[in-house]
């Protein structure tokens, strides 16, 4: 069977499990329990989280970063410049190849936030931003080797209760709609006939309630905001 390995933030931590199960007849689906955050993130602990999972060689990556990094704090700038997620990025793929060098190696682009969720001057994220650093990352990786799977345009015009909150997906349709593009993607990449998988039941994967948007965990105190 195929081993695949599946890193990103909690966009993927919502259909990892789908995905596993989808695929459960044609792969081995590895992935940390854990939300892999900012690019920088990826460069220190990629090996640390691999080593953990016990796996040392790989036919597939799938992985998204992203979203951390474009949040915007009180008012700042995106956390990470442009030009550094660029890096970061291009770092991420030589080590990627280093640590699995016969994987196919995917990337998924963030997807897009209801922005009207987070509080305005606070924690924030743009649409804008999150198109320019997949814009960024679609210029720079495929000269890595690395394909790309637009999650952004899957979900750019889903319907309102496709979002668990502003920032993501943890219903039973978008985990849906997500985990059969991460699978079709997958098994395009390494050949794998796509009659061969499961289909899950979705309803399982259906936690509307899991995330809180920012509005309803946050109050303003002074200058500044504190959870509730």
């Amino acid at each position: 069977m195929k081993k695949i390995l599946l890193l990103g933030d909690s966009i993927r931590m919502g259909y990892d499990q789908y995905v596993r199960e989808r695929m459960a007849n044609v792969a081995e689906v590895y992935f940390p329990n854990l939300n892999c955050t900012y690019t920088t993130a990826f460069l220190r602990s990629l090996h640390s989280w691999t080593d953990a999972l016990k796996l040392y060689e790989a036919d597939a990556v799938h992985f998204n970063a992203g979203l951390w990094d474009t949040l915007r704090i009180y008012g700042d700038d995106t956390l990470l410049r442009p030009e550094t997620y660029a890096d970061n990025l291009e770092r991420i793929a030589e080590r990627i190849h280093f640590l699995f060098p016969d994987a196919k190696v995917i990337f998924a682009t963030s997807t897009p936030v209801q922005e009207d969720g987070y509080i305005e001057g606070f924690e924030t994220r743009y649409n804008r931003d999150i198109e320019a650093f997949n814009k960024i990352a679609c210029d720079v990786l495929p000269k890595h080797g690395v394909l790309i799977n637009d999650l952004y345009e899957l979900m750019r015009d889903v319907p309102a209760d496709y979002h668990s909150d502003q920032s993501h997906f943890y219903t039973a349709a978008a985990t849906e709609r997500l985990g059969c593009q991460v699978t079709h993607v997958l098994c395009q990449a390494l050949g794998i006939d796509e009659s061969n998988l499961v289909l899950p039941d979705a309803a399982k994967y259906h936690c509307p309630t899991k995330g809180i948007p920012d509005k309803d965990a946050y109050r303003q105190q002074g200058h500044i905001y504190v959870q509730i």
